[in-house]
């Protein structure tokens, strides 16, 4: 049960959140959420924080990018030397490594006032 709420949590900050807020805002969220919903290891909250932020800011920024036909992703990306799919790939790869860190964290810090 707590796996599903931490899931459910995290996915709707991220599809909700960056929209009204600064796109960091995610961070503290992320520890939020490790911190009042911890279940097993410290990695375990990072895996699904990661995995599940992965999945829902790159299905959303390939949305986006695609509704333009993929033009300024590609722009952007030949600056970086990518495609613009390798940048929609590394923009989530950075949100999975930002909530993931940031869950990890919340839940190592309930770990270190539960001692």
């Amino acid at each position: 049960m707590k796996i599903i709420l931490h899931i459910a949590l995290i996915a709707l900050t991220l599809f909700f959140v960056p929209q009204y807020t600064i796109w960091w805002y995610i961070g503290p969220i992320a520890a939020l959420v490790g911190f009042l919903i911890p279940y097993g290891k410290t990695f375990s909250s990072f895996l699904i924080s990661f995995l599940i932020s992965f999945i829902v800011w790159g299905i959303s920024t390939g949305i986006l990018a695609s509704q333009n036909e993929m033009i300024l992703a590609d722009r952007v990306g030949n600056i970086f030397g990518v495609s613009g799919f390798g940048l929609v790939l590394i923009t989530g790869l950075f949100a999975g490594l930002l909530t993931g860190l940031a869950s990890a964290s919340g839940h190592s810090l309930r770990q270190l006032f539960k001692q």
